[in-house]
């Protein structure tokens, strides 16, 4: 299986949950994060692997330790096998 590597930024849908905006790809298409699904999130130059939560609003917490609220215009990436 290929893997896949999907790139953009993050804004609240109309559900209020994070997703990604993707240049070219319907909203629909849009990969929407949800409490533990896998993130990369772009600081510091470089893309950290982690994961989404919830908890009286979304964070991202690096599976290297480290934690951040997310915001709209975060620049993220979503890879899938």
């Amino acid at each position: 299986m290929e893997q896949q590597t999907r790139v953009g930024t993050l804004y609240l849908d109309d559900c209020k949950r994070y997703s990604l905006h993707e240049k070219g790809v319907e909203p629909e298409c849009e990969i929407q994060f949800s409490s533990g699904r896998p993130i990369e999130i772009y600081l510091d130059g470089r893309y950290i692997p982690g994961r989404v939560e919830y908890d009286h609003g979304y964070y991202f917490i690096a599976d290297q330790g480290g934690i951040c609220r997310l915001m709209e215009g975060m620049r993220a990436r979503y890879q899938r096998w």
